[in-house]
């Protein structure tokens, strides 16, 4: 009933705000985001990235690198409280809300990877409501009930048995790799109209080539998405 659960989650509270180990854990998590703090910062520093966004003429590394020095904080974090995991069970006590910090941090880590890096607003709508989630089950342990579920809803066309699980898959990973594909391409293309050493029309001979091999490799990873083998595939 509601009120055993609730009066068996009060009492799991209880315990663990008398153990010490909940203090040690809380200075533990403190202290890593004080030091994962300043070490982004020295980073940051050290490669000249503390200063304001590069313009939109600036060379296209030098915007991709400003923008990862904005997740660096983040991801340092994720780092350092999984080393610590780590060292709790070597001492002999369960690190569980380092471990919760942990997914926190997770979510927190992808939502500004989205913010950060999607600029188009449809795709960064579909990881926030789609992406996100996914990753929460995923930490939380529940997707494989989850797809597990989806796949036991499916329909038997002829000899084809499509799943719903088979169709959310495509849908999730064709848009992320279409959109990974453009992105690609746009910081490709700029990469190589920077190159003052060629001409106009090798650069455009050296765009397209690179648009075309992108392109396969996207096909590719939706072909292997989709299930199709092509060691399979006879001519």
């Amino acid at each position: 009933s509601a009120s055993t659960f609730i009066d068996e989650f009060l009492s799991k509270a209880q315990l663990a705000l008398a153990a010490p180990d909940t203090y040690i854990q809380l200075c533990v998590i403190a202290a890593i985001y004080g030091v994962s703090f300043l070490l982004a910062y020295k980073i940051k520093h050290s490669v000249g990235l503390t200063h304001n966004e590069p313009l939109e003429s600036a060379h296209p590394v030098r915007k991709l690198a400003y923008r990862v020095g904005g997740i660096l904080f983040p991801l340092l974090a994720i780092i350092l409280l999984q080393l610590s995991t780590v060292f709790g069970e070597v001492l002999a006590f369960t690190p569980w809300l380092i471990k919760t910090a942990i997914t926190v941090a997770v979510l927190l880590f992808f939502y500004s990877v989205i913010r950060i890096f999607v600029q188009h607003q449809l795709a960064a709508s579909l990881f926030k409501w789609i992406g996100l989630p996914i990753l929460f089950l995923h930490l939380l342990g529940l997707l494989p009930t989850v797809i597990k579920a989806l796949e036991e809803i499916s329909l038997d066309v002829g000899n084809i048995s499509i799943s719903a699980y088979g169709v959310t898959r495509v849908l999730i990973f064709g848009s992320f790799l279409f959109w990974l594909g453009r992105a690609s391409n746009t910081f490709g293309k700029a990469v190589i109209r920077k190159q003052d050493s060629l001409d106009v029309p090798t650069k455009e001979v050296f765009s397209k080539l690179f648009e075309v091999a992108l392109f396969c490799i996207v096909m590719l990873l939706l072909l292997n998405v989709m299930g199709v083998n092509l060691t399979t595939l006879e001519v």
